[in-house]
């Protein structure tokens, strides 16, 4: 059967991704809000103004934008009358074509047969997939054979994780799951799965085996999931899921959505390599700061470039401001490269694996997270681990035990002139802060090493199995065999 179809979007985003439609879709017309391209053709199709959608005979709506402007779109499209449930984003329904994809990555991996499967987002050098790789080692030390699974993968850590002994599957339609894809919980103890992205394979997943949760994010990334997923249409069920949260402003986002779901706390532990190698100061003679995420809005190096630039003006310190991430070409990106540019001591380092970043660590005196949003991130107790100043603001979820003067500073979130004073004392003060150098690493020994770890992961995956009854509820989408894939 064709689905009649209207995609909004013509730009970049749909372009690239033109090819990834499902032939199922009988494309009657593309809208878009530029009133110059209304009337023009675009592969075959007229562009029309999204004000006539109502005058076709159509069963969805694809939404084809990047998430940043998904959420406007779709509240466009409500107003003129469209409902919600037939407005899908592009990515949605290229996963749901996606199902029965699986492709296996390590040694051994012919009938492989996982005693647990870790759900991942992307599996890339950022904090979430971080997180699954302790929880998988920390279930591989227990003597269980684990499996990473995620949508997609950068092959580098593909690579480590394997070396480490770790199956990893990649299979796009993972958030999506269909037959195939729960078939690699057939064995299973248990799946843990990984960030509230991942909420239709919690659900999915919990109905055939028990369902460890764990959510790391913030309200806006909860806010447009349950949008895309439209889990403000169908309210899902959490039967069958125990859910847990990386730390306390996690679970109050997890609250405010769902007041009665029960959540408890669970952060995560982090591998230790603590260096104790002293800078050469004769040759590193700079105090050097760090900020250590993807470039893009939420982490809010704009703030910290900013700071950096009044740093310059108000302190006679030599100091270093390095970015260390990846970033990709976008207005924000240009943005940050165009501050930054201002002064040759702010330098974006680019994307480190996790050897480079280990090694480079020795060189860094200060990490800085000056995010707008933020869960419990790994790079700032990364730093607590190495015995690092940090320097935090105060919407990150690592207020729960860094104590402002003693552990580490806190600052109120984009607060530039604040988050440079900050800087300029510790630069000048540097020499005086062993005391919270020393402290700082007994934060980390005492709630983010591997061994306190494992002692929260084991006691929620007991109450996980032991509290399991099966998710009889029908999926959370109100559509989810729009199409018929071979997975089905």
């Amino acid at each position: 059967m064709m689905i009649r179809t209207i995609i909004f979007g013509t730009g970049t985003y749909l372009k690239k991704r033109v090819g990834m439609l499902p032939k199922e879709f009988n494309i009657l017309a593309f809208a878009d809000n530029n009133s110059s391209l209304w009337g023009q053709d675009f592969i075959g199709k007229k562009i029309i103004s999204p004000d006539v959608i109502s005058k076709f005979k159509y069963d969805i709506i694809i939404i084809a934008v990047s998430n940043k402007f998904f959420e406007e779109i779709n509240n466009q499209l409500i107003s003129l009358g469209i409902p919600a449930s037939k407005i899908y984003s592009f990515e949605f329904i290229t996963a749901m074509k996606k199902q029965g994809e699986i492709k296996y990555y390590g040694t051994n991996v012919h009938n492989f047969s996982a005693d647990v499967i870790i759900i991942s987002n992307e599996l890339n050098y950022t904090g979430a997939p971080m997180a699954c790789i302790s929880a998988a080692l920390v279930l591989k030390n227990n003597n269980k054979k684990v499996c990473i699974a995620a949508p997609s993968a950068d092959l580098r850590l593909v690579r480590e994780i394997n070396e480490k002994g770790i199956v990893v599957v990649v299979a796009p339609a993972l958030n999506l799951p269909g037959k195939k894809e729960l078939l690699l919980a057939k064995n299973c103890d248990f799946v843990l799965v990984n960030v509230y992205t991942n909420i239709s394979a919690a659900c999915e997943f919990s109905k055939i085996k028990p369902v460890l949760w764990w959510v790391h994010e913030t309200n806006d990334i909860i806010h447009i999931t349950n949008i895309i997923y439209h889990c403000n249409i169908i309210k899902p069920s959490f039967t069958g899921i125990h859910t847990v949260a990386v730390c306390e402003n996690v679970k109050d986002n997890l609250n405010s959505v769902w007041p009665d779901l029960p959540v408890t706390i669970m952060n995560y532990g982090l591998l230790d390599f603590y260096n104790t190698k002293i800078k050469d100061k004769s040759k590193y003679y700079k105090i050097n700061f760090a900020i250590i995420a993807n470039i893009y809005t939420l982490k809010a190096q704009d703030v910290f470039v900013k700071a950096a630039l009044e740093y310059f003006k108000i302190c006679n310190v030599p100091a270093e401001f390095w970015m260390i991430g990846s970033g990709s070409k976008s207005e924000f990106f240009d943005e940050v490269m165009e501050l930054s540019n201002k002064n040759p001591n702010i330098i974006w380092k680019g994307e480190m694996s996790r050897e480079e970043l280990e090694s480079i660590y020795p060189q860094i005196d200060v990490v800085v997270c000056p995010s707008r949003h933020e869960g419990l991130p790994i790079a700032v107790n990364e730093g607590l681990m190495n015995a690092k100043v940090c320097i935090v603001a105060d919407t990150a979820g690592d207020n729960d035990y860094i104590i402002d003067g003693e552990s580490g500073f806190l600052f109120h979130g984009e607060d530039v002139k604040g988050l440079s004073e900050k800087m300029k004392y510790v630069a000048e003060n540097y020499e005086n802060l062993g005391e919270m150098r020393h402290n700082a690493r007994q934060v980390y020994l005492n709630h983010y090493s591997m061994d306190s770890f494992s002692e929260r992961l084991n006691n929620e995956i007991e109450l996980t199995i032991k509290n399991w009854r099966p998710n009889s509820k029908h999926s959370i989408f109100g559509n989810q065999n729009l199409l018929e894939t071979e997975a089905d």
